[in-house]
C-alpha cells in the first residue's frame, strides 16, 4: 500500500468518513465497477455490523485493476496467460521464522479474550445472513501425510468465537476434513487474512492432492514464504508470519449448521445448506492490522484471484492440443464462465472445435 501511495497515488481512494460494513462498501465497489473504475479503496473508519466503529481499517478492491495487478506481479498485462503460467511452474520452499520475528504474533488472544466481532467483516449482499470473512485463506493438514493445503473459502462470522465454514465438496480441505472425522477427531484449522497480493494469488494455484501451497506462493512472490507455528497446534499447522490476522480453531466432528444464502462470484446467490462450523480457540494479529476484504462478484474478486490463474490454466491445457494458441483471456464480464482464445491461423479450420 505504501508503494502504491508513492508510485500510483491516483490508484487509491481513501475514505476518511465513517462508512458501514453492511452493504455500503460493496455498493461503492459495484458503482465503480459499473463505470470501469478500479481504485484500491482504503476505509479508515469502518462501522461494524453490531454497531460502533472498528479500530481496524479496511482495504478492498486491492486486486480489481488488471494493469495494476500485473504490475504488482511484475507481469505484462497482455501476457498474463503465458507469464503467469511460467511463474506458477516455479516453486520456492518456505522458511520457518521465530515467533518473535513474526508480525502476525504481535497480539495473541485466547479463550474468552477472543472476539471476532471487533474486526470489520462485511455484509456484501442482501440475502447474506450476516458478516462474512470473504478473504479467509483456510489452511488444514492431511492427517495421513502431514501435508498442508490452503484454499480461499467463505467464513460466516456467527458469534464472537464461532463461524460457519463452507468447503466445496471437491476441495482438498474437504478431503482433509473427512479424514480427520474418520479418525473420530475434530479437524485443526487456521484461517489467515492479509498478505502480499502475489502470495494471495499463489495460494489459489490449482495443485494435486496432497500438495502444499507454500512453495507455489513462494514462486509467485519470488521469495520464500515466511512461516511460523500456530499457537494452538504448533508446527503441525503452520501459518504465514507476515499475515495481518490469523484465526485458529477446530472444525468439530460431524457438526453441521445452516449456512448461507451467500452472494457468489457468479453474480447470483448460492443456496442455504448444511455446513460445518469452526470453533475459534485463538486469534493473533498485527498491532496495526488492516483487514483485507474483497467485493464478492466484483472485479476485485475476479481479476487476480480467479481470472489470472484460469487464463494460465487454459493456456497450459489448450496449448498442448492446439499448438497455434497464442494467448488466452478471461474477461470480467463472464464471471469466469467464458474466455477468448487467440490463435495463429496456420491452416484452414485451425481453431475450430
Amino acid at each position: 500500500l505504501r508503494d502504491l501511495e508513492i508510485h500510483h497515488p491516483e490508484a487509491i481512494l481513501r475514505i476518511r468518513e465513517p462508512i458501514h460494513t453492511e452493504y455500503e462498501i460493496t455498493a461503492l465497489q459495484h458503482k465503480l465497477d459499473a463505470v470501469k473504475k478500479y481504485p484500491v479503496i482504503i476505509v479508515e473508519r469502518p462501522i461494524l455490523f453490531h454497531g460502533g466503529e472498528s479500530r481496524f481499517p479496511l482495504v478492498t478492491n486491492l486486486t480489481a485493476s488488471r494493469p495494476l495487478c500485473a504490475e504488482i506481479l511484475g507481469l505484462d498485462p497482455k501476457r498474463i496467460a503465458m507469464d503467469y503460467f511460467s511463474r506458477t511452474a516455479k516453486r520456492i520452499d518456505p522458511v520457518v521464522v521465530d515467533p518473535k520475528d513474526a508480525p502476525v504474533k504481535e497480539v495473541i488472544e485466547k479463550g474468552q479474550d477472543v472476539d471476532l466481532r471487533k474486526f470489520p467483516f462485511t455484509v456484501h449482499n442482501y440475502l447474506d445472513p450476516g458478516p462474512y470473512l470473504g478473504t479467509g485463506y483456510v489452511t488444514t493438514v492431511d492427517p495421513d501425510t502431514g501435508i498442508d493445503n490452503t484454499g480461499l473459502q467463505r467464513i460466516w462470522v456467527k458469534e464472537k468465537n464461532r463461524t460457519g465454514f463452507w468447503p466445496a465438496l471437491s476441495s482438498h480441505n474437504y478431503y482433509n476434513m473427512e479424514k480427520w472425522w474418520a479418525r473420530g477427531e475434530d479437524m485443526p484449522v487456521a484461517v489467515w487474512v492479509g498478505h502480499h497480493p502475489a502470495g494471495l494469488t499463489g495460494a489459489q494455484v490449482r495443485l494435486g492432492y496432497p500438495e502444499s501451497h507454500w512453495p507455489a506462493m513462494g514462486g509467485l512472490l519470488e521469495q520464500p514464504v515466511r512461516l511460523v507455528p500456530s499457537e494452538t497446534f504448533g508446527e503441525m499447522l503452520m501459518v504465514p508470519a507476515d499475515a495481518e490476522i490469523v484465526i485458529e480453531g477446530v472444525v468439530p466432528k460431524e457438526v453441521f449448521e445452516a449456512e448461507g444464502p451467500f452472494g457468489e462470484y457468479t453474480g447470483y446467490a448460492g443456496p442455504q445448506r448444511p455446513s460445518p462450523v469452526i470453533e475459534v480457540k485463538c486469534v493473533t494479529y498485527r498491532k496495526d492490522a488492516i483487514y483485507h476484504d474483497i467485493g464478492v462478484g466484483c472485479a476485485d474478486h475476479l481479476v487476480m484471484l480467479g481470472n489470472f490463474p484460469l487464463e494460465a490454466r487454459l493456456y497450459d491445457v489448450v496449448k498442448k492440443v492446439v499448438p497455434e494458441l497464442v494467448n488466452a483471456h478471461v474477461p470480467i464480464s463472464g464471471h469466469r464462465f467464458h474466455a477468448y482464445l487467440q490463435l495463429r491461423k496456420s491452416r484452414p479450420g485451425a481453431g475450430k472445435a
